[in-house]
């Protein structure tokens, strides 16, 4: 988005870069999946890179959560990640791994995704 000419996302980029936690993303994918065997045909890792933060809601989880509800959040910087965050990627930050659960949201100047994730 830009604003009186100005590329915001890569306004955001720019200041952040090197000042926030690297990360990397890695997307599986296969072109079909085997039941019986247990196997998948075609299977390839993409991997993206970028910077964020990641902060901790186990503090804010319902006595009663369910499966489809989160223990942290990481805000992406999106100019350098290269694609948008799915349910179901890996995101490697701080030596640990979480999986991205539901929808991710952007900031409406699109330099940011936040994503919902659990270990």
């Amino acid at each position: 988005m830009k604003i009186a000419g100005i590329n915001i996302a890569k306004l955001v980029s720019d200041a952040t870069d090197g000042q926030l936690l690297p990360l990397t993303l890695v997307r599986h994918t296969a072109d079909s999946y085997d039941p019986v065997a247990s196997t998948e045909t075609n299977a390839s890792d993409n991997t993206y890179t970028s910077e964020g933060i990641i902060t901790d809601y186990e503090s804010g989880r319902a006595e009663n959560a369910t499966d489809e509800e989160y223990d942290h959040k990481i805000m992406i910087i999106a100019e350098k990640l290269g694609t948008t965050p799915q349910p179901g990627d890996e995101i490697t930050i701080e030596n640990q791994t979480f999986t991205v659960t539901g929808t991710p949201e952007r900031d409406p100047a699109g330099a940011t995704y936040t994503v919902k994730v659990n270990k």
